[in-house]
């Protein structure tokens, strides 16, 4: 065996021991090492989505785990078939052409973004503070549910001012890998070059700022770099998943700074834009799917990650088998292998995404009927596919009485058996979903 293909297998084993066994073996099963040593390590994806996915959800942990297995921190690259390389982390130091780009995915452009109702403000500031170097929105700050966007703005800002602008200094760092790189700076004592890289950028693209809670030596270092660039009018953008005075455990000066531009939320899709997000993936690709396929993907999730996630199991799977793609195929795909019942907050996301109303409001008091049905539904469908009493569904439904509970359940049943269209279609469609 050689030593590279050693290296390797243990930093497999160290990742799959740290992973969900069903995350390892789609994401990384399928990765080869091109290059490995101290310094510089490049692995082959099969396909873009693979590679842009790894190099976004995961570049965190491969990282710490060549520093267990090694005792080295080596610049990870990713390259897939038909191109040179994808979703690069460029090391510290190296450039391309006259100005770095520090992980930047390069496939996160405005182009590739779908614009709608639900996030036309965030886009149309991103691409205005993108080409207006003296933008006032500084900074500029984006929040919302997780997988809806933040981090394809981000990048999308940060190619589109390296493009259009050479001498423009820009990195894009999350919150969880700006920790990671001042640690390393601490025991290395290498502190002043830490800040020295920060201070000297033009544009800084901060991911997830709620993961600094906790992290004071993080928020402090933040803190002084916010203060240079922002008295410097260098541009500065960041996401979070709450607005500034709901993040816990931030330091008061922090969220007073980050509170003084521009905010904005980004809103779930709805249906037929999350349709639309999956016929453009599949465009820019060159790859078909049926309709009634995509209908059942836009349906399982609003969650614009999860969206990507099950398409990329889905274009994988299309690669290497003959068969088609049907719809049975795509649920034994999307679906949990590993889990054997559903439960509640499985069918409470499947009905919140079927009837487009956030979660909470399946279990508020609101009377209205566009979230008494989806509740009603949904009481319905947990009393046929849980082992769960009707006392504790109509509590995880928000009742505290059991006899409306009771109420909603004889309701549903009653139409259903009358034949009324709307009941019988739902519970089939939100059953398929499910099952």
């Amino acid at each position: 065996m050689s030593k590279k293909k050693d290296i390797w297998d243990k930093i497999s084993a160290d990742l799959r021991s740290k992973l969900p066994s069903s995350e390892f073996e789609i994401w990384f099963r399928p990765l080869a090492v091109e290059k490995l040593d101290p310094d510089l390590v490049i692995l082959r994806a099969p396909n873009k989505f693979v590679g842009n996915w790894i190099i976004e959800k995961y570049l965190t942990e491969i990282k710490k785990a060549f520093s267990r297995i090694t005792k080295h921190s080596p610049s990870i690259y990713l390259t897939y078939e038909g191109s040179s390389r994808t979703g690069v982390a460029f090391p510290q130091g190296t450039s391309t052409g006259d100005y770095p780009i520090q992980r930047l995915n390069p496939s996160l452009t405005f182009e590739s973004f779908v614009a709608g109702k639900c996030n036309e403000f965030a886009y149309s500031s991103a691409l205005s503070i993108a080409k207006d170097r003296l933008n006032p929105y500084n900074p500029f700050y984006i929040y919302s549910s997780p997988g809806l966007g933040k981090t394809h703005l981000l990048n999308a800002i940060g190619n589109y001012r390296a493009a259009t602008d050479p001498h423009c200094l820009v990195k894009y760092v999350s919150a969880d890998t700006f920790t990671s790189d001042l640690t390393y700076a601490i025991r290395s004592d290498s502190v002043n070059e830490f800040r020295a890289e920060y201070g000297t950028l033009d544009l800084f693209l901060f991911d997830d700022m709620h993961l600094l809670e906790f992290r004071e030596k993080s928020q402090e270092e933040f803190l002084v770099i916010f203060d240079k660039l922002h008295k410097n009018q260098k541009q500065i953008v960041i996401t979070a998943t709450e607005p500034p005075q709901n993040l816990k455990n931030i330091d008061r000066r922090l969220k007073s700074r980050v509170s003084g531009g521009l905010i904005s939320e980004l809103l779930v899709p709805d249906t037929g834009m999350r349709i639309e997000i999956l016929k453009r993936r599949l465009q820019e690709d060159h790859i078909n799917m049926a309709d009634d396929v995509l209908f059942f993907l836009a349906n399982y999730s609003s969650d614009i990650k999860t969206l990507v996630k099950n398409l990329i199991k889905i274009t994988n799977y299309a690669s290497v088998s003959d068969s088609n793609v049907s719809i049975s195929v795509v649920k034994s795909l999307v679906h949990d292998r590993y889990k054997t019942e559903i439960d509640i907050p499985d069918i409470k996301g499947v009905i919140a995404t079927y009837f487009d109303v956030p979660i909470r409001n399946l279990t508020s008091t609101n009377r209205k009927r566009v979230y008494t049905y989806p509740r009603q539904i949904g009481i319905y469908i947990s009393r046929k596919y849980t082992s769960l009493s009707l006392k504790q569904i109509g509590r995880a439904f928000g009742y505290k009485d059991h006899s409306t509970a009771h109420y909603a359940l004889k309701k549903i049943e009653t139409l259903r058996k009358k034949g009324q269209k709307e009941v019988i279609n739902d519970l089939k469609r939100i059953e398929n979903l499910l099952l």
